[in-house]
């Protein structure tokens, strides 16, 4: 865990003075519940020209608000900081797609026969002749089963706003 930058001390510090503990607490719980945005942080990110682009890593100043409330009322920003680091979850599944092939199987014969030879490889022998087939068009995919495997982390750096 690391210390608040200066700037960050900033950050928190007017999240604070702008919300109750009460407040930044519902968000917290709606964040965990739903993934919302935190408009507490995003107003206080926008008055320092923080990039867009960089609020999903506020939920750990709500989070640092939340749990050192009354120490950065107090102006003590000693506590180190829980840092937002991006996650991703690999789901690895098994599914059914319909595809719509055409077969083709070629062969020779007298054209007085070519119907009785055309029934003779279509009933008994088709798929001895290792046929050709090509993909016409796809239809619908159904998952059959999905795994989800635990989550990794998939940037390496922490963000700190410095």
């Amino acid at each position: 865990m690391d210390r608040l930058t200066k700037k960050e001390m900033l950050i928190v510090k007017f999240i604070v003075a702008q919300n109750s503990l009460a407040t930044l607490e519902k968000e917290l719980k709606n964040y965990r519940v739903s993934g919302i945005e935190l408009d507490s942080v995003i107003v206080v990110f926008r008055y320092f020209s923080i990039d867009r682009n960089d609020d999903e890593y506020s939920i750990q100043y709500l989070n640092y608000c939340v749990k050192n409330y009354d120490n950065i009322k107090n102006e003590d920003y000693s506590n180190p900081i829980e840092r937002a680091i991006k996650f991703r979850i690999d789901a690895d599944s098994i599914e059914i797609q319909t595809i719509y092939k055409t077969y083709t199987v070629h062969y020779t014969t007298i054209p007085s026969l070519k119907d009785d030879v055309c029934k003779d490889i279509t009933e008994n022998k088709f798929w001895d002749y290792e046929p050709d087939g090509e993909i016409m068009d796809y239809g619908d995919t159904d998952i059959d089963s999905i795994t989800y495997n635990d989550p990794e982390i998939s940037d390496g750096d922490p963000f700190i706003i410095k």
